[in-house]
């Protein structure tokens, strides 16, 4: 017998994933400061090498730091690290000098957020119809009458900061495919197979992917390394920000 799947009368939002990105110029000597620098994250317990790059993570709270000689990352999964900010702002302020980081060629900040809805899927995309796209009549004329599946995908800047925005409608089974759970990183060994079906399950009929990149870039290597941190304060404000808003606009 099947499970009963437990149905939500209520609009609730959800932080599934946080991804922060920063790339430097590589240089020979990486390899020789690679496997210190990672013991000075001790903050995570667990660890994986190919010996040319380190995996930093942390079961319980989901989270992992990735270390190659070109970029270091930062992976969230769900909202389980109290000390998230901590995490990211240790690892701006210890990588770069224990590394040797001069400067970096780009900045990135993303998030994916699941607006879960009690209404239908055909419901969801109809207002995301309304509410996203032109209804212009000669438009409408061009084009069947049923929209059936939509995205919604845009790409603007703020002076030297870019954002990189993805909004559409999902079904439960279409979850795990755009939020990407890291499973190999996140979860332990020996429960991940058992854990990462629960997590499956949780995940809500019918939702809405708000999905937002920020980033900033110079193809000549020279961003500063002192502007890591305030990049980081300054995205996460903006991506909640912008996430509020977007789901107010969509159902006000």
């Amino acid at each position: 017998m099947g499970r009963k799947t437990k149905k939500t009368n209520k609009f609730s939002l959800q932080l599934h994933k946080t991804i922060l990105d920063l790339r430097y110029k590589p240089t020979l000597k990486h390899y020789e400061l690679l496997f210190p620098a990672a013991q000075a994250l001790d903050e995570y317990p667990h660890w994986k090498t190919d010996g040319s790059k380190i995996t930093l993570a942390d079961y319980e709270r989901h989270c992992s730091i990735t270390i190659t000689h070109n970029v270091f990352n930062y992976h969230q999964d769900l909202d389980k690290n109290p000390d998230q900010s901590n995490y990211i702002e240790r690892a701006l302020t210890e990588l770069p000098r224990l590394l040797e980081i001069s400067s970096f060629a780009r900045f990135g900040f993303r998030q994916k957020y699941l607006f879960e809805t009690p209404m239908g899927f055909e419901e969801v995309c109809g207002v995301l119809n309304i509410r996203l796209f032109s209804q212009d009549d000669k438009l409408e004329e061009l084009l069947p009458p049923t929209v059936e599946d939509l995205a919604y995908i845009l790409d603007c800047a703020d002076g030297d900061t870019h954002f990189h925005v993805k909004i559409g409608p999902l079904k439960k089974e279409e979850v795990p495919r755009r939020v990407g759970f890291s499973k190999d990183f996140h979860l332990a060994p020996e429960n991940s197979q058992r854990e990462f079906f629960q997590i499956e399950d949780s995940y809500p009929l019918v939702s809405i992917l708000l999905d937002i990149d920020v980033y900033r870039y110079s193809k000549k290597i020279d961003i500063p390394v002192e502007d890591a941190i305030p990049f980081y304060k300054d995205a996460k404000s903006r991506v909640r920000t912008m996430v509020d808003d977007l789901t107010k606009y969509l159902f006000t």
